[in-house]
């Protein structure tokens, strides 16, 4: 369950969200907080999440930020934990307009050393630091 956007298998919801993701110039996802409550062989778990993507509409580019919250139920079967239901609850969003200032003039992006993550293999990530 992804909010009012998807309900349904995991692999489905990704099928259909690989081609929007990749049109998107930056696209940020961060799990925060998380508290396990274990129950036997249940454990319900809430995350905090923050998602930070451009979003181009019309021709002009935006920013939005939004914090919510993921509520999970897991169950262990055959030793595994698994997800047995999801639910998402978005708390808040804020759209703004596109300013880089990059922290104000502390980075300079034109410096060949600055580098900048890729969506795909050239990222620094595949390099295995």
């Amino acid at each position: 369950e992804h909010g009012s956007s998807y309900a349904g298998p995991a692999m489905a919801y990704i099928d259909g969200a690989v081609p929007r993701i990749r049109k998107m110039g930056v696209m940020a996802h961060y799990i925060c907080n998380i508290h396990i409550a274990l129950e036997g062989e249940q454990a319900y778990v809430e995350s905090y999440v923050l998602t930070f993507a451009r979003i181009t509409k019309d021709g002009t580019d935006s920013d939005t930020l939004t914090g919510g919250r993921i509520c999970d139920r897991f169950e262990r079967r055959d030793g595994k934990w698994l997800i047995a239901h999801r639910k998402m609850a978005f708390d808040w969003n804020r759209d703004m307009s596109v300013q880089e200032g990059w922290c104000r003039g502390l980075f300079n992006p034109s410096d060949p050393k600055m580098v900048f993550g890729r969506k795909s293999r050239d990222d620094l990530s595949y390099a295995r630091f």
